[in-house]
């Protein structure tokens, strides 16, 4: 399947700089993968506006269920920023870290 970016890279990303936004808005038009599959499911009476409310519903809760249970869990150490990827860390997430710990100490910011 292709299908057009229409969000930036990043929030470090105007990609307005490099494309008119009447370009993404036309591409959102013609191949949104979602309006098309509304349009596919809608044209064979497959899914209907009850439907789309019904599962809007239920996936707004179970979102929230979601987020409830994540707030619920205890707050992730500092070290685990720095350790979840590589065997073991190398010297631009050492110096990252090091760094991080003088913006916390000299800001008084207290971190598990």
């Amino acid at each position: 399947a292709m299908t057009y970016r229409q969000g930036h890279h990043s929030t470090s990303d105007d990609s307005s700089r490099y494309r008119d936004v009447d370009e993404v808005q036309a591409a959102q038009d013609v191949t949104d993968p979602l309006i098309r599959m509304d349009k596919f499911l809608s044209h064979y009476g497959w899914m209907d506006n009850n439907a789309v409310t019904s599962i809007g519903d239920e996936e707004r809760a179970a979102v929230l269920r979601a987020m409830e249970a994540a707030e619920a869990r205890p707050t992730p150490t500092l070290e685990s920023m720095f350790t979840d990827v590589y065997h073991e860390k190398p010297p631009h997430l050492i110096r990252q870290e090091k760094e991080l710990r003088q913006h916390l100490v000299k800001h008084n910011i207290h971190h598990h």
